[in-house]
């Protein structure tokens, strides 16, 4: 007996698989500046147009990233001034 064979062709890895690529790599990226220690605790990430243009992503993908980021509680965010890298765990939370 033969095979059944998908008649589809498979479609080539292109937009959507190079879409979560570029995201996995921006986020660790983001995620690598606020664990480096270079902004300290309770210090500011560039803004969104900055971190866009460094990463090669767009400000959707960046705004995103950083929303999941807040929600985990590795950044936090101030209305009209940033994102800003949280306290480490051992560190006292940055009151306002």
């Amino acid at each position: 007996s033969v095979p059944a064979v998908d008649w589809r062709a498979p479609e080539p890895p292109t937009a959507r698989d190079d879409v979560g690529a570029k995201t996995e790599r921006v986020e660790r990226s983001i995620r690598d500046l606020i664990s480096s220690g270079e902004l300290g605790p309770g210090g500011r990430l560039p803004s969104e147009r900055q971190l866009a243009e460094q990463l090669d992503a767009g400000r959707t993908t960046i705004r995103l990233i950083l929303m999941k980021l807040a929600t985990e509680g590795s950044v936090r965010s101030e209305h009209g001034r940033g994102y800003f890298a949280t306290a480490t765990d051992d560190a006292e939370p940055a009151s306002d």
